[in-house]
């Protein structure tokens, strides 16, 4: 049984079987329109896509440097990912596009980065949707966060402390109808806010 690797990457596309419980660590996962199991992986890095479906990550806690798209009408859960740790130069970069694209962070409680390289970007554009409603901290730099469209959302209703890192910002930006909901959030000398015509903040 080949348990993954984080140099190991799985794509199903329609019409491919592939066995996928066995699978605890991956280097990426591509899914356009394909559902499959990964009860078992615990650890997730590289570049994530998932188009379509409803994909569930029950054992993953270590998604650290890791990308992902979601878009399709895709909702995407991870429930017991805490910490999110930027130790790589890759991540994160977090698109959710088009209505009913839903990734889910219910358990997330922190992001921080030790690796101070890329701008990076966690966006939610065309009616897509990033749920971290337990999120209480972000220290990483640099990072925006960028609702975009017409019931675009990032809810983060119990982030309480931000900052960039080493002068570069944390920063929230709302535009074109789409919303970022951050309502216990004090600010703090790292961290940025832009409200572009139809933003909701």
């Amino acid at each position: 049984q080949l348990a993954g690797g984080p140099l190991v990457g799985v794509t199903i596309n329609p019409g491919g079987v592939m066995p996928t419980a066995q699978f605890r660590q991956l280097g990426g996962i591509t899914l356009p329109g394909v559902a499959a199991s990964f009860g078992n992986l615990t650890m997730l890095s590289g570049q994530t896509t998932i188009s379509g479906v409803t994909e569930d990550f029950p054992s993953l806690t270590n998604f650290n440097g890791g990308n992902i798209a979601v878009n399709g009408g895709a909702v995407v859960t991870m429930p017991v990912l805490q910490n999110y740790a930027k130790d790589s130069c890759d991540g994160p970069d977090w698109t959710v596009t088009g209505p009913n694209s839903v990734l889910s962070l219910p358990g997330l409680t922190n992001m921080t980065g030790s690796v101070l390289c890329g701008f990076h970007t966690i966006q939610a554009t065309a009616g897509g949707q990033i749920l971290a409603t337990n999120l209480a901290n972000i220290t990483l730099g640099t990072l925006t966060l960028l609702a975009d469209g017409t019931n675009s959302v990032i809810d983060l209703p119990g982030l309480k402390s931000g900052a960039g890192q080493n002068g570069y910002l944390l920063s929230f930006v709302a535009q074109n109808g789409g919303t970022v909901w951050i309502p216990q959030l004090a600010g703090g000398p790292l961290v940025g806010v832009t409200i572009n015509p139809g933003g909701v903040m």
